[in-house]
């Protein structure tokens, strides 16, 4: 079952690589066995990265970053999540200690509690770091930056504000 699920279900997959095995001369298939003729992907998430930056975890921001541009996420759309991360920060911190701030901001109960808990930058950092975003945005969409290094660029300069 391992097996198969490494080969992400696929039967050609399956195939091939049950050949392989044979050709190397393996009889038995055990999970070792397995991650050494597929290993497993590790899928990254833009929205664990945002978060882990805005809780100012620096190394599991950029691990999740290298990890979101080596699986050709587009870098736009990771702005986009960024800044619309942001923009929710600004307005739950906006109201940081008042009841209610769910109905009072329209956002879901959830993403209120998920930033109060885990949000590490101050109000004056989130407004900087929303126009690094647009500044960084704006630059890949003009063909100033690469948009690879430009997104590296704009998470390390807002993981450095206060």
């Amino acid at each position: 079952k391992y097996f198969i699920e490494s080969c992400r279900n696929d039967y050609s997959t399956i195939l091939n690589e049950l050949d392989k095995a044979k050709r190397l001369g393996i009889d038995t298939i055990t999970q070792n066995v397995s991650d050494l003729l597929i290993p497993r992907l590790v899928e990254a998430n833009v929205f664990k990265m945002v978060d882990y930056m805005i809780s100012k975890n620096a190394k599991q921001t950029l691990h999740e970053l290298n990890l979101l541009i080596e699986q050709g996420q587009n870098e736009i759309g990771i702005l986009s999540v960024i800044a619309t991360k942001i923009q929710q920060c600004i307005l739950v911190e906006g109201y940081r200690g008042e009841k209610d701030i769910a109905k009072v901001t329209g956002l879901n109960g959830w993403v209120c509690k998920g930033i109060l808990d885990t949000n590490k930058l101050a109000p004056g950092s989130l407004l900087t770091a929303l126009r690094l975003v647009h500044k960084f945005d704006k630059g890949i969409k003009m063909g100033l930056y690469e948009p690879d290094i430009a997104v590296t660029n704009c998470v390390i300069e807002i993981l450095n504000l206060n």
